[in-house]
């Protein structure tokens, strides 16, 4: 039986300003998940962020009540 081989990410390395204002939309849905007492991932998941970061605007957070309580937010912050 052939050795396993070794996991590859698919996904690439994020550059670094895209991991710079993941990071700093994820400061801002830490503050907004802290001051509403909310666990975050009901506000958004990473891959929100990251689809944010990436400039799409058609993310799951950006629709219904969470755009009004987060989605502007983080549009702000971009």
């Amino acid at each position: 039986m052939p050795a396993a081989l070794p996991r590859v990410n698919l996904r690439g390395a994020p550059d670094a300003l895209k991991s710079a204002l993941i990071r700093k939309l994820s400061t801002v849905h830490q503050a907004v998940a802290t001051e509403l007492n909310l666990p975050p991932e009901i506000l958004a998941t990473r891959r929100d962020l990251e689809q944010l970061a990436d400039g799409q605007q058609n993310v799951a957070v950006m629709e219904g009540w969470r755009r009004e309580v987060i989605g502007e937010r983080l549009l702000a912050a971009l």
